[in-house]
């Protein structure tokens, strides 16, 4: 007791040093005012800010350089508005919303002049498509009724591309995207005129686009190596050349001028020190001139071309020292521009510029509350790693006590294909409050520094270069007397969360406690489950990462998982997820926090029902916070807030998972057999079933007639039928025609003016989708593979398989939507008692799992028919019983 007890007094007196407990509020609450823009007509001023509890869109008057007074256009209750947008004649504001963190992102539009004080316009969703996730591709200067936006509709894999009208809401297919168009070159008169894809290697291919007919011709004008990068920065209106920013042949990305003609490229500008990559490049839109560009290296640097730009910037920089400005919006005729100041201790000051009067107004800041007297400076330093590699990091202490054998948090970057920049963080700053040092790593595999740099940490997760410069920048802090080698802890999102995972896995002397959010923790399950969406760059996964299905990274892989190797975990884990995460899925906690538990180990678990990669709400993201704070208060001693809002105490508490309750995934469908299915009916069968549907929140009712009707020589022909009277969209009508070994010959579907046909000829399955008067071809080999039915028949082949707890079996499925074959996961799940049509049925409860579909079946034990049936999609859940 008498060595503890200086200790303790020496910390006493440190905390006494420091600046006062801020409110956990002042850093994470909703901000006050943020992503502040002008309509590019100067009529109005719009920002972000809470409005019922939830950040949504406000506008403000403009005129004469005079601000009215600011009033809610949006009224958005169960997502937090993030992105929004102009339209380029500022008639429309535009936004985007997904449900609940899917990042099944939808495109929504208000006419401004709609809007008044007190009266929230509606709100159109201008793609009202189930499952889709909308991508932005141009809204042309010259063209400013029109958007080219993407929809992956008919593959969640790709998207197509379509012209937009604005007033309207009309959508024009112009393109199905049949070649893995990753991006399209569209200028501002909305001319298409070049796409960008990643070849078979993960090279950049861009393709110069010709118009032929209704459709694209396409010829690839520049090719980069997979580990090179190639963009569009500008395409000017006239001349032959092109600009792009890129590091073909070189290591840091510049701007080039390309002649897509003659394939030369000529150098416009690249970093006069050689340090970082180029950031950005600004043009004249109307005359396709270059304004300026800037690269980011420990702060920002910029290069003017535009002596009017030049002289602005120099304004606003004497009349704002210590940080760093930018332009965030500009009117066409560049009477106004919104100022945004930025510091480490400054999230966000705006100011109006006044071009015409040369004044400077500020409207407001984000946080105006925060006392920028009591918060750290964030300082960039650089540290030496083992092999002798200078690797940049950023290191904010905490104020008024001296910089010796502190409490420390490293605190990763997510990505990994990112970096940390200078500026204000919010996690910085609470954490030094709270008495931490925290030291944030740009890591080899981080962007920005070159093209070395990056490829310096390809397959070096975990075990390699990656975290090896986390270790090294921790120790090198360690021997200098800056951190207390006892009180350090990790933590991180996304990258972060599994550089944390495997910190303590694979260094567990190094780390007291550590924090994951959304984190993997294993490459093997991580890789295999990426996003419909990222399909098209799985290449670049395999060669960055690794390939799970190639036996020479597979091994490496599982080494650098910690899943395989918790029985080396020594410290607390606080593991942080969000159940609707599409990029790492539910599945990577679930995983390790089951594991841990069944070790013993300790590991608190956090789980949103409502968030995906990241907690946007503002009650999930509070109660993660005190969660954080107090997670780490309790291990290394720092200080803790003890007032806890009673909602967000509330909240802490419902998404707080007991560990023993959560279970270990089934295997992955590597180990899973793949089952034959039969139809095991021997006589004819109707039945009718009612339908609860539930589409974005909105309750429909449904009925559905499904009969089985015998042919001759075995054949069958299963008709299904659905009516709403609630929503007559939901009226379908299938008829599938079966041959004697349970495989479709033929279908045929009815919906809402769509008609789709099919059949099997020869080895291949034909067919064609006739909707919005177009007429487009089905075409795909089986390559050997059953084509069994899909819609409601598929639920009577259940019985043929051998059915019990734990059966889990993988069946190939023709889509649809992607003209070609999937993988469905069949699972037994358990034993279910329902009541249906007025009995109780013991009943198998089956899962299928296909890409982007999840049903349940429950199939009844004594005749294997099915009962009921859910199946959810994005946005959509249907949940039928059958009554009769």
């Amino acid at each position: 007791m008498r060595k503890i007890r200086p200790l303790l007094l020496l910390w006493g007196l440190m905390q006494a040093q420091l600046p006062p407990l801020l409110d956990r509020e002042l850093f994470f609450g909703d901000p006050e005012m943020a992503n502040v823009q002008l309509a590019p007509n100067g009529r109005w001023l719009s920002f972000l800010k809470p409005h019922n509890g939830t950040l949504n869109v406000w506008l403000q008057p403009l005129q004469d350089g005079k601000l009215g007074e600011a009033f809610p256009i949006t009224a958005s209750s169960r997502q937090p508005i993030t992105q929004y947008f102009w339209s380029q004649d500022g008639e429309h504001l535009l936004y985007v919303l997904d449900r609940d963190g899917d990042e099944n992102y939808h495109l929504y539009r208000i006419h401004v002049s709609q809007a008044a004080p007190g009266q929230i316009p509606p709100a159109t969703d201008l793609t009202p498509r189930e499952g889709i996730r909308v991508v932005a591709y141009a809204f042309p200067k010259f063209k400013p009724g029109l958007a080219y936006i993407g929809l992956n509709d008919r593959d969640p894999s790709l998207h197509d591309l379509y012209e937009l009208n604005l007033a309207t809401g009309e959508l024009k297919l112009l393109y199905q995207n049949t070649e893995g168009i990753l991006g399209w070159g569209i200028d501002e008169e909305g001319r298409i005129r070049f796409a960008a894809k990643t070849g078979p290697e993960g090279e950049t291919i861009l393709l110069q686009v010709q118009r032929k007919g209704q459709g694209f011709t396409f010829k690839k004008v520049y090719e980069t190596a997979w580990d090179e990068s190639a963009s569009i920065a500008h395409l000017p209106r006239k001349g032959k050349e092109i600009y792009l920013i890129t590091n073909k042949g070189v290591d840091k990305t510049r701007l080039v001028a390309f002649d897509p003609a003659r394939g030369q490229e000529r150098e416009i500008h690249r970093d006069p020190e050689n340090r970082v990559d180029l950031g950005a490049a600004v043009f004249d839109e109307r005359t396709d001139k270059l304004r300026l560009v800037s690269y980011t290296d420990d702060k920002k640097r910029r290069y003017f071309f535009d002596p009017k730009l030049e002289r602005w910037f120099r304004q606003w920089e004497e009349r704002l020292p210590g940080g760093e400005v930018g332009v965030s919006s500009l009117t066409d005729d560049e009477r106004y521009a919104i100022v945004a100041y930025t510091s480490d201790r400054e999230p966000g000051q705006f100011f109006l510029w006044d071009a015409q009067k040369e004044a400077l107004q500020e409207i407001g800041r984000s946080h105006p509350t925060l006392p920028a007297e009591h918060l750290a400076e964030r300082r960039p330093i650089q540290l030496r790693a083992r092999d002798g590699a200078s690797i940049p990091a950023y290191l904010t202490l905490p104020k008024g006590v001296p910089p010796k054998n502190l409490p420390a948090v490293l605190l990763v970057h997510g990505g990994p294909w990112y970096r940390d920049y200078w500026g204000y963080d919010p996690f910085a700053q609470f954490l030094a409050n709270r008495g931490y040092a925290v030291l944030q790593v740009n890591f080899r595999g981080s962007t920005g520094y070159g093209k070395a740099f990056l490829n310096a940490g390809n397959k070096q997760w975990g075990t390699g270069t990656m975290q090896h410069d986390l270790t090294d920048a921790v120790q090198q802090l360690v021997r200098e007397g800056t951190f207390d080698p006892r009180r350090i802890a990790i933590m991180g999102g996304s990258y972060g969360g599994y550089a944390t995972l495997a910190g303590v896995t694979f260094t567990p002397e190094l780390y007291a406690c550590g924090v994951s959010i959304v984190g993997p923790s294993s490459l093997l399950t991580l890789i295999r489950s990426v996003p419909p969406y990222w399909k098209p760059l799985i290449k670049l996964f395999y060669n960055r990462v690794g390939n799970p299905d190639d036996p020479a990274d597979q091994e490496r892989l599982k080494a650098q998982s910690p899943l395989y190797h918790v029985d080396r975990i020594r410290v607390p884990l606080l593991i942080v997820q969000g159940a609707n995460d599409p990029r790492v899925k539910k599945q990577e906690s679930d995983q390790i926090v089951a594991a841990l538990h069944a070790k013993g180990y300790p590991v608190r678990y956090l789980l949103a029902p409502d968030e995906g990669h990241g907690f946007q709400k503002y009650e999930n993201r509070m109660a993660m916070i005190v969660a954080i704070e107090q997670f780490l208060g309790d291990r290394l001693g720092g200080r803790i807030q003890p007032e806890v809002p009673e909602k967000i105490a509330r909240r802490l508490q419902e998404i707080t998972v007991d560990p023993a309750t959560v279970k270990i995934p089934a295997a992955e469908n590597a180990s899973v057999p793949t089952a034959t299915l039969r139809l095991p009916l021997q006589k004819p069968l109707k039945t009718r079933w009612l339908y609860q549907v539930s589409i974005r929140s909105k309750p429909f009712s449904a009925t559905g007639v499904e009969e089985w009707i015998p042919l001759p020589q075995g054949n069958w022909q299963f008709v299904e039928s659905i009516e709403s009277s609630d929503l007559p969209a939901l009226r379908t009508a299938d008829t599938t025609f079966i041959d004697t070994q349970g495989q479709m010959e033929r279908y045929h579907r009815l919906q809402q003016g769509a008609e789709v046909t099919l059949q099997r000829k020869n080895d291949k399955v034909e067919g064609s989708l006739r909707a919005m008067g177009q007429n487009l071809p089905i075409e795909a080999a089986l390559e050997g593979k059953p084509l069994y039915p899909f819609s409601g028949a598929l639920r009577y082949y259940l019985a043929s398989l051998p059915l019990q707890v734990g059966y889990s079996a993988k069946i190939p499925l023709f889509s649809l939507q992607q003209q070609k074959f999937t993988e469905a996961r069949i699972t037994v799940e358990g034993e279910e008692k329902i009541l249906v049509a007025g009995q109780e049925r013991l009943c198998w409860r089956v899962a299928i799992q296909t890409e982007g579909i999840q049903q349940t079946i429950w199939i009844e034990q004594n005749t294997g028919l099915p009962w009921r049936n859910q199946t959810v999609v994005s946005g959509a859940s249907f949940l039928g019983d059958r009554i009769e």
